[in-house]
């Protein structure tokens, strides 16, 4: 049995002729002249498919100028992530994208502004490192002098043969030395030999009185003074 539904027309025209309504609620109208036109508020039921002039479409263009569509009547749009780089996950409404806790890059990366780094930081480069500053603080943020200098990897794990500041040598300034089987991650060394520095001067040839910088009248042993007017060569022993 067939029930009224009710239709509101509002600033313009109806023209009704020969209105029927079957047993399926379905309206059908003869002639075809029979039109509605005007604003209506009401509701359909469906999914919209058969309407017309309705934006169905989404288009979608990435950052590298690739381009795509979704209908949003048969279609859903998926934001996918790249693994170890990117990842996404979606809840309810709310779509997030984040960095998962081990982050690999697998191509170049290039950072205009600082990088700061709160844990470890590995270098690998099967070539070379390249710096572009003239010179390289270790130890950084130390108020005291400390042993420190670089390690040639020679042995198991990430230990090797260092040549480093010996803090501990009786100087102004400490003493360069070589080790071996020096850790990566220990904080002091033991020397095995030390460098050998030269001192140029016109001054008074040296005395006991006057040992040299780089070791002091302890550890200064080998250390060379070489009096530039007359050729001398003075070692500290």
């Amino acid at each position: 049995m067939a029930t009224w539904k009710k239709v509101i027309v509002s600033g313009s025209n109806a023209i009704l002729n020969q209105v029927t309504v079957g047993t399926n609620q379905q309206i059908s109208t003869s002639p075809l002249t029979t039109y509605l036109s005007g604003s209506f508020s009401g509701s359909f039921q469906g999914d919209g498919s058969l309407l017309t002039g309705l934006a169905t479409l989404l288009r979608i263009t990435g950052s590298n100028n690739t381009s795509g569509s979704v209908n949003l009547l048969t279609q859903g749009l998926t934001v996918a992530g790249t693994a170890n780089e990117v990842e996404t996950s979606v809840s309810g409404q709310t779509l997030t994208i984040g960095l998962p806790d081990n982050v690999a890059i697998a191509g170049d990366l290039t950072i205009a502004g600082d990088l700061t780094v709160a844990g470890t930081a590995s270098f690998n480069n099967q070539t070379s490192l390249l710096i572009a500053d003239r010179f390289a603080l270790l130890a950084s943020g130390s108020s005291t002098l400390t042993d420190g200098g670089i390690i040639v990897s020679s042995g198991p794990g990430y230990s090797g043969s260092a040549w480093y500041l010996e803090a501990t040598s009786t100087g102004n300034y400490g003493r360069w030395a070589v080790a071996p089987n020096v850790d990566a991650a220990a904080s002091t060394a033991t020397p095995d030999e030390f460098g050998v520095t030269a001192k140029l001067s016109t001054s008074s040839s040296p005395s006991d009185a006057v040992p040299p910088t780089w070791g002091g009248s302890s550890n200064g042993a080998g250390n060379l003074w070489i009096k530039q007017d007359t050729g001398d060569i003075f070692i500290w022993s």
